[in-house]
């Protein structure tokens, strides 16, 4: 099990069995190592993420837990791959793009765009912060 692993697979296994609250994953995620691939190599700030259409079609940058997660689909199309944590890849999320978590895994975890302000205010907020709801509802 990798280091990746370890952190945002446990973290959705996690949440989805209900031993972690919606807030406490949202906190949890902000401290995780996540792994992003990019289409070229990393010019300063500027990175260029790979990047999903959701089933609603709205977009969503793909994380991944590790190596083993990552669709040779994906690699093809990103083939650079940087390790950031939640907190990073949340601070620098442009407004109105989601996250797709281990996309095309069990493990996976889509956050629509909408959801993303309240998420961010959770993660990047002191422990007392609340409003995440609705997270792990299965579809």
């Amino acid at each position: 099990m990798s280091a990746f692993e370890a952190s945002l697979a446990d973290l959705i296994a996690q949440g989805r069995s209900g031993t972690l609250s919606q807030a406490d994953f949202a906190r949890r995620f902000a401290a995780v190592r996540l792994m992003m691939l990019l289409a070229s190599e990393p010019a300063g700030d500027d990175v260029e993420p790979l990047v999903l259409d959701l089933p609603s079609g709205a977009p969503a940058v793909a994380l991944f837990a590790g190596p083993e997660y990552v669709d040779d689909d994906y690699l093809a199309a990103a083939p650079h791959p940087i390790a950031l944590t939640g907190r990073e890849l949340l601070e620098m999320l442009p407004q109105g793009v989601g996250l797709a978590m281990n996309p095309g895994h069990a493990d996976s975890l889509v956050l629509e765009p909408k959801e993303i302000p309240s998420f961010a205010f959770v993660a990047l907020s002191p422990k007392t912060a609340q409003g995440v709801h609705g997270l792990f509802v299965q579809e």
